[in-house]
């Protein structure tokens, strides 16, 4: 019996190992990635107002140190569960628990999440952005004339396609349009089904995912090395192992997987700005 468990043993303490390599080498990657835009923000201010610069060094100053504490502080005790830090995540959420389901209160971060809260909440970003993406490329495959989609998600596709084939001074509805329209919804979900997106599931947790996180609030410029490395599709499974609960790992990993083929399928960036 020994001689068995001993070699698996070794097998999981190295595959942990290199799962502690790639997670230091991806908050490197966040913390640059965050670095570049808050740069970008500071020298513009900077640059309009010369009167800013003292302000803003005595600025960075103090974060260094409220960082250094929040790392301290938000270090979870043992058999502490750090679910709670979703409460703060975004503006206006006071959600406890699975963001996915919203019942839940004891669903543990990944494993191997982040200390610091910034690198979290960057992170829970990300996710969003991505639940923000796919639904953005369903919605413009089966309405593509609409430039504006305010108020139409994927959960209420049907009812808009209806409305949208309607003429509103008339009530008629143009069969030809709306039969067009549905023929691209059907297709778009027999597709995503492949990948295990499920229309009872999916809609609406991806619309919990970007009210609990939010999206980027700004992308790195289309061709560089930040960009390519946000849609690399590994380090964006290893963001969501990182990021949220083990509740909705799952569904995030499928909502990815969905993104990843539908920007294969249209040769587009996986973030189209």
């Amino acid at each position: 019996m020994d001689l068995t468990i001993i070699p698996q043993t070794e097998v999981i303490k190295t595959e942990n190992d290199e799962l502690l390599v790639q997670n230091r080498e991806l908050r490197r990657m966040l913390l640059l990635l965050q670095e570049n835009v808050d740069l970008r923000t500071n020298l513009e201010k900077l640059h309009s107002n010369p009167e800013e610069i003292q302000r803003h060094m005595t600025k960075l100053r103090l974060d260094e140190e409220d960082e250094d504490s929040d790392a301290k502080q938000t270090r979870p005790p043992k058999n502490s569960r750090m679910d709670g830090g979703h409460m703060d995540q975004t503006e206006g959420t006071t959600q406890h628990g699975s963001p996915g389901t919203g019942t839940e209160k004891s669903k543990e971060i990944g494993v191997h999440s982040p200390q610091n809260s910034k690198q979290l909440h960057l992170m829970q970003q990300i996710i969003g952005e991505i639940a923000f993406q796919l639904d953005r490329r369903i919605l413009t495959f089966i309405f593509p004339d609409q430039t504006r989609l305010y108020g139409v998600s994927v959960a209420n596709i049907p009812q808009k396609i209806i409305e949208a084939a309607t003429d509103p001074a008339t009530g008629n509805v143009d069969e030809k349009k709306r039969t067009s329209m549905t023929h691209r919804y059907d297709e778009m979900m027999k597709t995503l089904k492949q990948y295990g997106y499920d229309m009872a599931i999916h809609p609406t947790f991806s619309e919990n995912m970007v009210n609990a996180y939010g999206i980027m609030k700004q992308h790195p410029p289309p061709d560089s090395t930040e960009m390519h490395s946000l849609c690399d599709p590994e380090n964006l499974k290893k963001i969501a192992y990182c990021a949220v609960p083990s509740s909705d790992l799952e569904n995030v990993l499928i909502l990815l997987k969905c993104l990843c083929k539908l920007s294969k399928r249209d040769g587009k960036p996986l973030f189209r700005l």
